[in-house]
């Protein structure tokens, strides 16, 4: 059993990526080429294709798993003022609006109990 959960944490460490891919030289200048393919929601990554064959047959983590969001339990605690509190990080594109970005963050925030 355990084979097959390393086989699906696997495929999912390799397809949530949005990474760096490199540089691509053309005439107009050179671009960068980025690998995009986050999970942007539960149903993303239930949708993942664990196992596909010659006929296009797949198995879905959706087909074998419930797949839902949810706040991972804390291993460490953070405090502030000595109340509980969270620490994160956030990082903004650079053709991001400041202040959209801030405005997700607060609405996001209003859904933490």
């Amino acid at each position: 059993m355990s084979f097959v959960l390393g086989n699906i944490r696997n495929i999912q460490a390799n397809r949530n990526v949005n990474a760096p891919g490199g540089h691509l030289k053309l005439p107009q200048g050179q671009r960068v080429i980025r690998i995009t393919g986050e999970f942007k929601s539960a149903q993303d990554a239930a949708n993942l294709v664990i196992r596909a064959n010659e006929r296009g047959d797949a198995l879905r983590l959706g087909d074998v798993a419930d797949v839902e969001e949810t706040l991972v339990r804390p291993t460490r605690y953070v405090g502030a003022q000595g109340e509980p509190a969270i620490n994160m990080i956030v990082l903004k594109k650079g053709d991001a609006d400041l202040i959209d970005l801030v405005d997700k963050i607060r609405a996001y925030l209003k859904t933490v109990p």
